[in-house]
């Protein structure tokens, strides 16, 4: 990926631009600190969502910072993002598997590169040293696994959650294209004890022996 270094001007206002971020950010947990003791779990709710929003979008801009200003390396730091975020590849047969240790976001979400970058990074490391290409008709299953003890979570609509992104970064490394001529996409929903999203790439003919698999470990509590 191309990085466009910047100046000091642009860096004074990347800086100001994290500050702001910083200074609302404060404002939204003083507001959930206000609303904690209240009934209203719908408010804190938003907030909550607002205070992770915003938590990651400052967390978009530093990395951005360090890479444009050549404080730290690009590698250095989205390693470190894939490790934090326990973002984990690996080949299963003729399966790739992807976890990642959170739900995906919903569309509206305007952050998905504080995934969508990680994830990149992780997938360009193992494709150096594993085949992840599937090279005839493909399903891509994502599977939404949300924490069973966890009452403030609840499933979301599959249209509600922002996955386009990831499968296109997906896509680039494991499908010949992300067409419907060339691959199916999947949605499935599962309980389990923490929330999760897992991404499963396989060639049609193992869909369903997959899917029969996985059935069971659900059944059996894994």
């Amino acid at each position: 990926m191309a990085i466009n270094v910047c100046n000091e001007n642009e860096q004074e206002k990347m800086l100001k631009s994290i500050t702001k971020q910083l200074c609302e950010l404060l404002v939204i947990s003083k507001n959930m600190e206000q609303v904690n003791g209240c009934t209203d779990e719908v408010a804190l709710g938003r907030l909550v969502n607002d205070f992770i929003a915003k938590c990651e979008k400052i967390t978009c801009y530093a990395r951005n910072f360090a890479i444009r200003s050549f404080l730290a390396p690009s590698e250095m730091l989205l390693s470190n993002a894939a490790q934090i975020q326990g973002i984990k590849v690996r080949k299963n047969g003729e399966i790739l598997e992807i976890e990642m240790p959170f739900l995906l976001p919903k569309k509206l979400h305007k952050n998905s590169k504080f995934i969508c970058d990680p994830l990149y990074y992780v997938l360009t490391e193992v494709s150096e040293t594993i085949e992840l290409k599937v090279e005839e008709r493909a399903v891509v299953c994502f599977v939404h696994i949300y924490d069973k003890t966890d009452k403030h979570v609840r499933p979301r609509d599959y249209d509600n959650v922002e996955a386009k992104r990831v499968l296109d970064i997906v896509a680039l490394f494991a499908l010949r294209d992300d067409g419907a001529e060339f691959c199916d996409i999947v949605n499935s929903m599962e309980y389990g004890d923490e929330n999760k999203t897992c991404i499963f790439v396989m060639p049609e003919r193992c869909y369903f022996r997959w899917k029969f698999d996985r059935g069971k470990q659900v059944e059996n509590g894994r």
